[in-house]
C-alpha cells in the first residue's frame, strides 16, 4: 500500500509506504487521520456489504469528515489485490478512480473493489467484508467478546492464558482445562483475539492504540502473526517496544509530527525515546 496526504487536517505532506507498517509519534501529530484518511477511502470503493455493525462507518467522521478537507487537500492511495492494482486519487472531496469521478462522502450503490476492511482501537473492533466464509466470519461486541462463527476462522484463533494457548469455538474459549464464554475472558484477551481474528482474516488492518491493554508478551505474539499473513497491516503506537521490535519482523516504522512523516531509518536511535528515557531515569 502506498498512501500521499497534502493539506488535510494538521498533515500537510506525508507519504507511508509498505504491507506492514508502524506509526509513532506523539498526540495530535496526525497518526488517526492517516489511518481513517486509508479507512475512508477504502470504505468508499468496497463492493461489500458485510459490515460488524450494520449502518455505523468503519471510519471515525469526528476524526475525518468534509470539514477536514480544502480546496487544496490530495491524496493518493495505491494498493494490490485479487491479482489487481488500484489508484484512487483524491483531490478536495473528489475522488477520481479508472478516470471516473466520484464524491468521497456519497453514499453509492456502485462498488469497485472486493476488499475486507478492519479497524480496531481500545474501545471496539468493526469490520466490512471477509475473507473467509459467504458470510460474516465473526462477531464481536463493544467489549471485545468475540463469537466465532467461521471453521475456517476458528482453527486459526487461540487465547493465550498463564497455561499456554486455548483454542475458541464459537463464543467459548479454552481456559486452563475448561471451556468459558469469551465475555469471561479478560480485556487483554478479549482485545488478542479481536486483533488475531483480524489478522487472520482482514486484506486491511487498521489498529490504533496496538498496545491498550496488551502485556509484551501479547504485543510480541500478534506482531509475529502479521509479520507473517498476506495482508496489509498498519499499527498506530505510542511503545517504544513495539518501534523497537516491529523492523526485525518486516515492518516499516514512520514517525509522524510536525505535519509529516518520517520513515524511522534507525529503530535504535535512542533520540526517538529521549523522553521515555527522560521519564524512566533512576536518580
Amino acid at each position: 500500500m502506498y498512501l500521499s496526504v497534502k493539506n488535510i487536517k494538521q498533515i500537510k505532506e506525508a507519504e507511508i509506504e509498505g504491507d506492514k507498517i508502524v506509526l509513532y509519534g506523539p498526540n495530535g501529530g496526525g497518526k488517526s487521520t492517516l489511518i481513517h484518511l486509508a479507512l475512508l477511502v477504502l470504505d468508499s470503493i468496497s463492493s461489500s456489504d458485510i459490515r460488524h455493525t450494520a449502518g455505523t462507518l468503519i471510519y471515525y467522521d469526528h476524526v475525518i469528515n468534509k470539514r477536514a478537507f480544502r480546496e487544496d487537500s490530495s491524496a493518493l492511495l495505491r494498493f494490490q489485490t485479487a491479482g489487481r492494482e488500484y489508484t484512487i486519487e483524491v483531490r478536495g472531496t473528489k475522488m477520481m478512480v479508472d478516470n471516473a469521478e466520484y464524491e468521497l462522502f456519497a453514499d453509492r450503490s456502485e462498488k469497485i473493489a472486493d476488499v475486507s476492511l478492519w479497524h480496531i482501537d481500545e474501545g471496539r473492533a468493526q469490520y466490512v467484508g471477509t475473507r473467509l466464509c459467504d458470510f460474516a466470519s465473526i462477531h464481536i461486541e463493544e467489549n471485545f467478546a468475540a463469537s466465532v462463527k467461521c471453521p475456517q476462522l476458528a482453527e486459526k484463533l487461540y487465547v493465550p492464558h498463564e497455561g499456554g494457548f486455548g483454542r475458541v469455538y464459537y463464543d467459548m474459549a479454552q481456559s486452563g482445562g475448561s471451556w468459558i464464554s469469551t465475555r469471561e475472558l479478560s480485556y487483554g484477551q478479549r482485545r488478542f483475539l479481536a486483533i488475531l481474528a483480524a489478522l487472520h482474516s482482514g486484506d486491511f488492518v487498521f489498529v490504533e492504540n496496538f498496545e491498550a491493554g496488551l502485556h509484551v508478551d501479547f504485543m510480541v505474539e500478534l506482531l509475529e502473526v502479521a509479520a507473517r499473513t498476506e495482508n496489509t497491516v498498519v499499527l498506530e503506537t505510542h511503545s517504544a517496544f513495539v518501534v523497537r521490535r516491529a523492523p526485525e519482523l518486516g515492518f516499516r516504522v514512520y514517525k509522524v509530527e510536525g505535519g509529516t512523516a518520517k520513515f524511522v531509518h534507525d529503530p535504535k536511535d535512542v533520540e526517538l525515546f529521549r523522553r521515555e528515557i527522560q521519564y524512566l531515569r533512576l536518580t
